[in-house]
């Protein structure tokens, strides 16, 4: 309500952005979103904000001055920046889960999560700390033409139980901080849902039973280059949560972790979900565990 000594806030344009400056959301906890990550389901593109107020307009009828006030709306629509403000509580046995990463082996579990949350590491064909790996020779000594490749990744429901899941998480170069040519040579968009183009190369989650239950990024261009180009590097792969696929830019940590990362995806920043995927060790049932699947073509 803007009124008594407020009402020149509204002469123009300048002084009403200068008196209005946003809008403040404060979500409590609930037994559907005991998070309070409700909110971040809001569209809030599609919203808008109705002031109604009063004008006097003031004509002249046969000479006498006439007030006749009607009431007005302006509509404004949601646009512009928005920040979150959700804190996000790390317990002891989440922070010791993540402190105790297997390299050698593999983890039974990758655990993700957007915010100031976490992220995983993928070493593609055992890439040992310097990049080198002796099976990705191997592979490429056998001169494969690469049809198909792709990364599965599947959910364990049982850690997630009714929990919102991204709808879509992101791999990328993690040494150079770029996406991968798959990526980038994906043209497909989709006008109705922009969150969900770049569909070939994928990452967006399969749903079965109105459950999350896998994801799939393929990176045929990226294997097919690893295994012709023996100067190509292997380079370590970043797997994040994102709110937006198109924006692969990055954000610098405010401390860097103990792996020597010291910046993240900007979509993984904006997105408060989480979720956990089964990850490569032995230890996993096969059918769950973390695959890399590539369908060749033997030379002649």
């Amino acid at each position: 309500m803007i009124g008594g000594y407020n009402q020149n806030k509204l002469i123009n344009n300048n002084v009403f952005k200068d008196y209005f400056r946003g809008l403040y959301f404060k979500v409590e906890a609930s037994d559907v979103e005991p998070n309070g990550n409700g909110l971040a389901m809001l569209n809030f593109a599609g919203g808008k904000l109705s002031i109604k107020y009063k004008e006097d307009k003031e004509t002249n009828v046969n000479g006498t001055n006439v007030v006749e006030r009607t009431n007005k709306i302006l509509d404004i629509n949601l646009s512009g920046n928005t920040v979150s403000l959700i804190d996000q509580d790390r317990t002891t046995n989440y922070t010791n889960i993540l402190n105790s990463t297997n390299t050698t082996q593999g983890d039974e579990r990758l655990y993700m999560h957007g915010g100031p949350g976490s992220m995983a590491v993928i070493n593609l064909f055992n890439r040992d700390e310097n990049g080198e790996s002796a099976e990705l020779e191997e592979y490429r000594s056998n001169r494969w033409l690469i049809n198909e490749a792709n990364l599965t990744f599947r959910i364990d429901r049982d850690i997630m139980g009714d929990n919102n899941e991204p709808r879509r998480i992101y791999l990328y170069d993690l040494k150079n901080k770029r996406a991968l040519i798959d990526y980038v040579n994906d043209f497909t968009v989709n006008a109705s849902k922009p969150k969900f183009g770049k569909s070939v190369h994928d990452g967006i989650i399969r749903i079965e039973d109105e459950k999350g239950v896998m994801y799939k990024i393929r990176i045929t261009n990226h294997i097919s280059n690893l295994l012709k180009n023996p100067d190509s590097t292997n380079v370590q792969l970043g797997l994040v949560v994102t709110e937006d696929i198109a924006n692969v830019g990055n954000y610098k940590l405010k401390n860097s972790t103990t792996s020597g990362i010291s910046d993240v995806p900007i979509a993984s920043i904006m997105n408060p979900l989480g979720t956990v995927l089964y990850g490569s060790k032995s230890s996993v049932p096969l059918e769950k565990r973390l695959k890399l699947e590539i369908y060749y073509t033997k030379p002649d």
